[in-house]
């Protein structure tokens, strides 16, 4: 059995691990059954020793490794907010490589060769880039490519 940890150990725990915004960090120690008191108290602990990082970095962090998990930009973004960290901005050309290998991984190769797709097929697209977070720009990009190659 675990020993009690005292909240200033839990935060130090928690960020041991990864970077954590202060809500993520409220929300978690609250399901842990800490006091609002020792809660506030302890996160000023954490901001008065340097522990936590600042919102953009800790945004930043995060929206590299769902960019690495291809999400799109949609997704990343609502992941943030959730996590009260900034939204980032989006860079249209990654955002395009990343729903083309989504495609590709998907669909296949094949199914680049002969476009223009027909209604079907923009449906499929339009579900699997749709569920994974990207926007209309993105996918309408997809969709109208002819025979367009992948530029990244």
């Amino acid at each position: 059995m675990i020993p009690y940890m005292n909240v200033r150990e839990k935060i130090v725990y928690y960020l041991s691990r990864r970077d954590h915004s202060t809500r993520e960090l409220q929300q978690k120690l609250r399901l842990k059954k800490y006091s609002a008191k020792e809660i506030t108290e302890g996160i000023e602990w954490a901001q008065e020793r340097g522990y936590l990082s600042t919102p953009d970095h800790t945004a930043e962090v995060m929206s590299r490794g769902l960019h690495r998990k291809k999400k799109g930009i949609l997704y990343i973004n609502q992941y943030l907010s959730s996590k009260g960290l900034p939204s980032i901005e989006a860079d249209w050309e990654l955002e395009y490589s990343k729903a083309y290998d989504v495609c590709m991984k998907l669909f296949g190769s094949a199914f680049f060769e002969n476009p223009p797709y027909t209604f079907d097929q923009k449906q499929d697209i339009y579900k699997a880039l749709a569920r994974r977070g990207f926007l209309d720009r993105t996918i309408q990009e997809i969709c109208a490519q002819k025979n367009k190659t992948k530029t990244i």
